[in-house]
């Protein structure tokens, strides 16, 4: 865990079955556990079984194509993740780490 991050989520979603929608920091807040807050990612870690359609913050963000089995980090500020499924019985696993919202306005 890197320190100066010092909240982070994962979660596993069926791009088929799941809503198409996650924010960053629910499975904490779900699970009652001590960072029970929802918060603002700095580092996004992405993995697709399959071609799948993603977008950040916005529904109506650029769109990216994540590639078929590959990880991918993103280092930008990120609240929320949109997908849609290119193909059935994908998945998704993503990784966050990252701060509270009134903190993610400052620059490293």
């Amino acid at each position: 865990m890197n320190r100066e991050l010092p909240y982070h989520d994962y979660t596993m979603v069926n791009v088929t079955v799941d809503p198409r929608f996650y924010a960053v920091g629910t499975n904490n807040v779900n699970a009652h556990g001590s960072q029970r807050k929802r918060f603002v990612s700095k580092s996004t870690l992405v993995w697709s079984s399959g071609d799948t359609a993603i977008r950040f913050n916005d529904n109506n963000n650029q769109t990216m194509i994540l590639p078929d089995h590959t990880w991918i980090e993103f280092k930008s500020n990120i609240s929320s993740v949109y997908w849609d499924a290119l193909a059935p019985y994908r998945y998704i696993l993503m990784y966050f780490e990252g701060v509270l919202p009134e903190e993610a306005r400052f620059t490293e």
